[in-house]
């Protein structure tokens, strides 16, 4: 679905909103996009990115940024709700790739905050700040902003589930584990290419599903009630 286009203004940046959605979006959803696109940039634009295979959506959304000239790309899924000036905050950082802050919403749950320690293994970062921007190995997508420099500098593909395959990741060959997502991978594709990832931990936004969490800033997370039940 493509909506009118507002012309860029000078010295400011061009934004491409892309949603992945499949289905429905709840009602906090709506409003909450409703909100965003009201105080959005000049220059911004959205999609919907249905009907792919989620690392086909994003590889389009990606690819039709480029191809008309964005210079930013920002991932919106269908079940984070974001404040009004989310894009905003995250274009302050001038980082080619920037998060906000938010967990895990089926067990195990926890910050999406993710480092490789020593042993190769994936940690949860916990000595952080408050408000403190975390550079991250694994960062997931659906609140992501990312320069358009990232696609042209980072050969394809930028998004691939990658169902437990070997991969290239700066001259090492890493076995992926079953079902790494396709965000995880583009982190770090990215990465090692020489691009650094980072989450806003000041922006905090909802994930929602079964039980609607929200980040603390201690590194834990809090669930409301709107939806106890898995």
């Amino acid at each position: 679905m493509v909506l009118p286009a507002w012309e860029q203004t000078q010295n400011q940046p061009s934004v491409l909103i892309c949603v992945a959605s499949v289905g429905d979006v709840s009602y906090e959803w709506a409003c909450a996009f409703a909100d965003l696109w009201a105080v959005r940039v000049p220059g911004t634009m959205r999609r919907k990115l249905g009907s792919y295979v989620v690392d086909l959506a994003r590889e389009h959304g990606a690819l039709d940024a480029v191809a008309n000239g964005f210079q930013w790309v920002f991932f919106l899924d269908s079940d984070v709700v974001v404040p009004q000036d989310t894009i905003q905050r995250l274009l302050q950082h001038k980082k080619p790739i920037v998060s906000g802050f938010y967990a895990r919403r089926h067990p195990p749950i926890h910050p999406l905050l993710l480092r490789r320690g020593n042993d190769g293994n994936f940690g949860i970062v916990t000595n952080f700040s408050q408000g403190e921007i975390v550079e991250v190995d694994l960062c997931p997508s659906g609140c992501l902003l990312i320069s358009t420099e990232v696609f042209k500098r980072v050969p394809r593909p930028w998004f691939f589930y990658t169902d437990g395959r070997v991969i290239d990741i700066g001259g090492q060959s890493i076995q992926m584990p079953n079902g790494t997502s396709e965000d995880y991978f583009f982190s770090l594709r990215s990465k090692s290419y020489g691009f650094q990832v980072y989450v806003d931990t000041a922006l905090k936004v909802r994930h929602k599903g079964h039980f609607n969490v929200l980040p603390r800033d201690d590194g834990g997370y809090e669930m409301n009630a709107e939806n106890p039940n898995p």
